[in-house]
């Protein structure tokens, strides 16, 4: 998409596994909005600022294998956020 965006698609079933919360009725906020921080840091640093402004964490940043370290929170309205650091794409490498 335009101006680095991107649109990813998953199961609702796979997204509430991978995010750490029920798989419910569907509903406005079953999907996640997700921000690329520059740096492993910098996702624990924003999760850390999420849940300090009244988010709830859902899934604590971790290493993932398919290649990002990422975590889930829930905003104040109940919308779930995903910060993810791409290691690929920041380094060109993929982790073993």
């Amino acid at each position: 998409m335009e101006s680095g965006l991107l649109l990813a698609l998953y199961p609702r079933k796979e997204l509430a596994k991978d995010a750490g919360v029920s798989n419910s009725s569907p509903s406005s906020v079953e999907f996640s909005l997700g921000y690329l921080a520059e740096s492993e840091a910098d996702v624990d640093r924003i999760l850390a600022r999420a849940v300090a402004a009244g988010a709830t964490t859902t899934e604590p940043p971790r290493d993932r294998p398919w290649g990002i370290y990422s975590g889930y929170f829930r905003d104040p309205d109940g919308h779930l956020w995903e910060i993810i650091w791409n290691r690929k794409a920041a380094t060109g490498v993929s982790p073993e």
